[in-house]
């Protein structure tokens, strides 16, 4: 990004467009907003948006669009089959992405209910670090459960935390205990790397498992399986990977 430099100043970083369409907001007397939000219940969803000055809860379709954006939707193929939209879409998530197949879904409610329903069993655990609402309630609908691992700290309005989004390593070791099956006797955290050969935004987390049968001794194979079993969690709950 371009950047203005000044002779006293740290240079300031130089957004290449221009605003062209503006909406006009509204900002109530302060005493007019409480009676409001009074009214409402204080639930922001009983709420008039022409009564909003700020609004901090609508997350999509709220950007400001380009000029190219503009004109792309006058371009838009509506048609119910074989729309050239889709197909140019396609063709630009196979050049960004380089993947063969795409589904298309409208809001991430929408993605939430197929991902559940495909991945999430009656009885599966999935780890977050703090649930969205309508994604526990996709996640519950099908039978699964919730476990939010979100560092204590994550939790205090008043935190002057950068990132309060870190999952507790302590609550995931709990987490693992809970979710594996009963030759999994200890678990013991070792090492967090990152550095070098980790991805930005990532780190290493090194796990030390126990595994034993009260009444026999472990075959190689019933270890394997129990190990797998639990990477395969992970990876579906995480994202995890094993380095």
């Amino acid at each position: 990004m371009p950047q203005i430099t000044f002779y006293k100043h740290d240079p300031i970083p130089l957004e290449m467009h221009k605003v062209r369409i503006v909406q006009k907001l509204n900002l109530l007397p302060t005493d007019e907003r409480l009676q409001k939000i009074k009214d409402s219940g204080y639930n922001t969803f009983q709420l008039h948006n022409s009564d909003i000055f700020l609004d901090m809860l609508t997350d999509s379709g709220v950007n400001a669009m380009s000029d190219d954006m503009e004109s792309a939707m006058l371009r838009a193929d509506d048609a119910y089959a074989g729309s050239e939209s889709y197909f140019r879409m396609e063709k630009k998530l196979q050049e960004l992405f380089g993947i063969q197949y795409c589904l298309p879904a409208h809001q991430g409610r929408a993605c939430e209910n197929i991902l559940a329903t495909r991945f999430v069993k009656p009885g599966s655990c999935v780890i977050m670090n703090y649930h969205f609402t309508t994604a526990k309630a996709h996640i519950t609908r099908v039978g699964g459960r919730v476990e939010e691992l979100v560092k204590d700290e994550g939790l205090i309005s008043k935190s002057n935390l950068p990132f309060k989004g870190n999952i507790d390593l302590e609550k995931l070791e709990a987490c693992i205990r809970k979710g594996a099956k009963g030759l999994l006797k200890d678990v013991k955290l070792f090492d967090v790397y990152r550095g070098k050969g980790i991805d930005e935004g990532k780190k290493s987390v090194a796990f030390s498992l126990t595994l034993r049968a009260d009444d026999r001794s472990l075959t190689a194979e019933e270890a394997d399986a129990d190990v797998q079993a639990i990477l395969d969690a992970l990876k579906a709950q995480l994202g995890a990977v094993l380095r």
